[in-house]
């Protein structure tokens, strides 16, 4: 069980760190006679409130996410606030919940914080069905590299950190993030550029391909597993065969329901990208979706 609370607490800890006014969370996960209790809470050093924690447990079995309101005289302060709860599954199992504390909102604002809910909870599922002492490893250490880029002040240094970490530890030879600026999608960081004089010519068929990828509003894998899928990839195609990948991934960005950019996974392995690469590859993106593009980039769609 230790091997699993320690998942749950680095993915809370992700996942609070990027909702907007989390003030605090706790999950509770069932243990082997069915019992919900306390296995991870954020702030780390800070017990949960008697309100989220009975909150929480109420919600335990509930299938879908929902929002309680935390009247005025249970609040900490005497403040209204809200809670958010959402079921935690694993291989289609109910096996816990995440309660997460915020200040009143609007209508919006809560479900944006539901819908980021469950989003970390299909991650959390991924997460939790990796063997122990494999790739469920890695998961963890990518968890940690994305929380940890995002204590960065600036944009461009914050993206910088992730692109290199994630090329390292998931091994690919290049991994590049880009903003929506106009009409066309501006490379932020790449992990491994080409020479100076190729740079520039690099960074704009980076952004051609994360351009297909946004404007078809859908991952893009080169070469393409299912030819079925009549996608677009003709700039992928010409990434690939001008700097030498074997394979391209490319995920679309989206924020508060706008497209704002994309991440591009290159990899010298023809074969790398399979279905569990791609989820993988997706859930990485769900994460680092929250970093905002400098002032004057903006959304897309």
């Amino acid at each position: 069980m230790r091997a699993e609370q320690q998942r749950i607490e680095a993915w809370l800890n992700l996942q609070c760190s990027m909702l907007n006014g989390a003030l605090r969370a706790v999950v509770l996960w069932a243990d082997s006679d069915g019992a919900f209790r306390v296995v991870a809470q954020w702030p780390a050093d800070s017990a949960p409130t008697p309100s989220l924690s009975n909150v929480a447990a109420s919600a335990a079995r509930k299938p879908a996410c929902a929002v309680d309101r935390l009247p005025a005289q249970n609040a900490p302060g005497d403040r209204e606030g809200d809670i958010v709860t959402c079921p935690l599954l694993v291989a289609e199992q109910q096996r816990g919940v995440v309660a997460v504390e915020l200040p009143t909102g609007s209508d919006a604002q809560r479900q944006a914080t539901a819908k980021a809910l469950r989003w970390g909870a299909a991650w959390l599922d991924l997460l939790m069905q990796q063997p122990a002492g494999g790739g469920g490893g890695q998961l963890v250490d990518v968890i940690d590299i994305v929380a940890t880029s995002l204590e960065h002040d600036a944009l461009h240094e914050s993206a910088s950190a992730v692109v290199a970490e994630l090329a390292r530890r998931l091994g690919c030879e290049r991994v590049s993030v880009g903003f929506a600026r106009r009409q066309s999608t501006r490379v932020l960081a790449v992990s491994r550029s080409a020479s100076a004089d190729n740079r520039m010519a690099l960074l704009r068929a980076i952004g051609a391909a994360m351009d297909e990828a946004v404007d078809q509003d859908v991952t893009l894998v080169w070469p393409n597993p299912n030819q079925r899928n009549a996608h677009v990839l003709e700039a992928h195609a010409q990434l690939a065969g001008t700097y030498g990948s074997a394979s391209l991934c490319t995920v679309p960005i989206s924020h508060d329901g706008k497209l704002i950019g994309a991440m591009s996974f290159e990899h010298g392995d023809a074969n790398r990208f399979d279905a569990g690469t791609i989820a993988l590859c997706e859930a990485v993106v769900a994460l680092v979706g929250p970093m905002r593009p400098p002032g004057k980039t903006g959304p897309r769609g």
